[in-house]
């Protein structure tokens, strides 16, 4: 967290910093003040001056860096939902524990597992629909984790969910990440957690040059975008075009099935 904590003031009239600053808060556990994102969104700086809580509780990483004595600054998402209740339930499901939980003054949930922390905020009128809201988690092997997702989502919905709300994707190389592997988890409510790889095996569109293309550009698509019909659509054709003895024929015919089966929310 970062301290020295002020509201920088970017114009003389009051009005137009409450926009973006709002004022310097006692929480009980240190001194925060919300920074307004121009869009959506805003980023809060945490001042400790307590003992801080158990959800705000600073983590030793690899790498050190200072500011005003404090280590390791360490972003932590907050994502909206209409409901703490339901996403506690299905992250709990998910091998994660519950930090912290208030419902006054403001619904709010902190959640803890697998080596980071995802935190939740109630906001009325809040759609899985509608939602635009993402973060990405880097870890060393989706595979693991994907894995232990799956256990946790068919004990609970008897299945892997591969659409509506919640639903998961499964690992695979991703174009727009450099060949590296990556999933898709979107929660009930419609928030994407993005995990990718840090690092490891790569694969190129051009080892396959015949279908290899479009079967990334349809991973991509449907994986990344949630364009699951456009990827199908652009699947369907390549896979028509493509001779049989492509050596990824079969590997795009199971993605295909799996963009079919989205598609009739099964």
């Amino acid at each position: 967290m970062i301290t020295g904590l002020h509201s920088p003031v970017y114009t003389d009239e009051p009005e137009a910093t409450r926009e973006f600053f709002r004022d310097v808060r006692d929480d009980g556990y240190g001194l925060t003040v919300d920074v307004a994102v121009p869009g959506a969104g805003n980023i809060m700086l945490y001042e400790p001056c307590y003992e801080p809580p158990a959800f705000l509780e600073h983590r030793p990483t690899v790498r050190h860096w200072q500011y005003g004595g404090v280590a390791d600054p360490r972003a932590i998402p907050m994502l909206p939902c209409s409901n703490i209740d339901e996403i506690e339930g299905f992250f709990v499901a998910l091998g994660f524990d519950v930090a912290h939980r208030q419902l006054r003054p403001n619904p709010y949930l902190a959640l803890n597992g697998h080596g980071f922390d995802l935190h939740y905020y109630g906001l009325d009128g809040h759609t899985p629909e509608n939602s635009h809201s993402s973060c990405g988690i880097a870890v060393d092997d989706t595979g693991p984790i994907w894995g232990t997702f799956a256990t946790g989502l068919r004990e609970e919905y008897g299945r892997v969910p591969v659409s509506g709300f919640p639903r998961m994707t499964r690992p695979r190389p991703r174009k727009n990440a450099d060949g590296l592997s990556g999933f898709s988890l979107v929660d009930p409510a419609g928030n994407w957690i993005r995990f990718m790889a840090r690092s490891g095996s790569k694969e190129s569109p051009t080892e396959h040059p015949r279908l290899g293309e479009a079967l990334h550009n349809a991973i991509v698509l449907a994986d990344s975008m949630g364009d699951v019909a456009q990827a199908a659509k652009l699947l369907r054709g390549a896979v028509r075009r493509a001779p049989d003895d492509d050596p990824i024929l079969d590997q795009a015919r199971v993605f295909l099935d799996e963009l079919e089966s989205r598609l009739r929310g099964s």
